[in-house]
């Protein structure tokens, strides 16, 4: 399938060149969407996915070319982003049309990785979803720690941290396993007596068992570093980057943000990759033959094309929005004369809360689709 963003401007050509950089940063290590995605500036008559980033300024808003494309866009239903520059923020009305004056605008920040990673997400190429574990060790990082969930869930982050998610009275060790399924990519703040805490070896050690990713946070004085993690996953820390509370000093803080966000669509898309080819291994391995339905569901056959399914993974915790995705995927092949399809939602995601569990066989039932891991899905 093919994508398209378009840049439309009149004065930005800088920032255009800007955005497109942005854009290659985040596909980076994603080169089947990057092949697959055009920016451009003008809009497809194509019956394809695309988006529009209207790049903001006083003469852009009186160019009848740009208010032309506009139009032109919103007639076809495309979605807008106006992207406006540092300053603007409080008199937006002075760069933005009248027709995009009921559209929240985003502020272009560091490199624009923001601008990129938002119109991605339009595209439905970057995960909406975005969840992190923090593991660390208390005595060492407490404060760091509590910086670092402030600020990601004042991102809009899902964010498991022990301090504030787990309530007296639980099994820490069943709710750990439970949160590191649901969250698939793990923040390690990797301090010297890291290795003594049992808690963070064993959260270590279930995110390299579950192919959940790890990204580690390393402190200046940090020597005993955890063997099984590359330096291509670490962000090293230096010494001027802290405050003398320990935690980061607001320019830096900023900086790591970014790289985490960058960190967290690339391993949760590699994670849902490596899902998608062990569920196709799977059906291979029982005579099937597959292939991909759409970018997250796999369409099997068995025995001569009489027997159909389709396989909708997720690489967390599954949820309502998987069944609804499949749901979705279902009825659009079944419109092409495929009839009698089985369907389910495959997760690698470890052991369901018992209450969720409960939740999972209500929406099963009401469905009548199945759950599976890699290792229960079938045809």
């Amino acid at each position: 399938m093919s994508y398209r963003i378009v840049l439309i401007h009149s004065d930005q050509t800088h920032l255009a060149e800007k955005t497109k950089e942005a854009i290659s940063t985040v596909l980076a290590e994603m080169p089947d969407v990057a092949n697959a995605l055009t920016v451009t500036d003008e809009i497809s008559d194509e019956s394809i996915p695309q988006v529009v980033a209207y790049l903001a300024s006083e003469n852009a808003k009186m160019d009848d070319g740009v208010i032309q494309m506009l139009d032109r866009a919103s007639i076809d239903e495309l979605a807008i982003l106006p992207v406006i520059v540092s300053g603007d923020e409080d008199d937006v009305t002075r760069v933005l049309p009248e027709s995009l004056s009921h559209i929240n605008a985003l502020t272009w920040r560091n490199e624009g990785l923001n601008v990129a990673t938002s119109l991605l997400r339009m595209l439905g190429l970057l995960e909406d979803e975005r969840k992190i574990f923090i593991s660390y060790r208390r005595t060492e990082t407490f404060d760091l720690a509590t910086q670092l969930h402030t600020e990601l869930v004042r991102r809009r982050f899902d964010v498991f941290l022990d301090r504030f998610s787990v309530d007296p009275g639980i099994d820490f060790q069943r709710r750990l396993d439970e949160e590191l399924g649901d969250k698939a990519f793990v923040l390690l703040l990797e301090s010297n007596k890291l290795h003594e805490s049992e808690w963070v070896r064993h959260e270590i050690a279930f995110a390299h068992s579950h192919r959940i990713a790890l990204l580690a946070l390393t402190l200046p004085d940090c020597e005993n570093r955890v063997p099984s993690i590359d330096d291509a996953f670490r962000l090293k820390l230096e010494q001027s980057d802290l405050t003398e509370l320990g935690d980061l000093s607001d320019t830096v803080l900023a900086s790591v943000m970014e790289q985490i966000e960058l960190a967290h669509y690339r391993a949760l898309r590699r994670r849902r990759e490596q899902i998608l080819e062990s569920v196709s291994q799977k059906l291979s391995a029982e005579g099937c033959q597959s292939q991909l339905a759409s970018d997250w569901c796999i369409y099997a056959t068995k025995q001569g094309g009489h027997k159909t399914g389709l396989f909708w993974v997720t690489p967390r915790r599954p949820g309502t929005i998987d069944f609804y995705g499949l749901s979705q995927e279902h009825e659009r092949v079944s419109q092409s004369g495929t009839r009698d399809l089985l369907g389910a939602v495959v997760h690698d995601s470890g052991r369901l809360a018992d209450e969720y569990e409960d939740l999972m066989e209500w929406i099963v039932q009401l469905s009548q689709y199945e759950l599976a891991t890699i290792e229960s899905c079938s045809l």
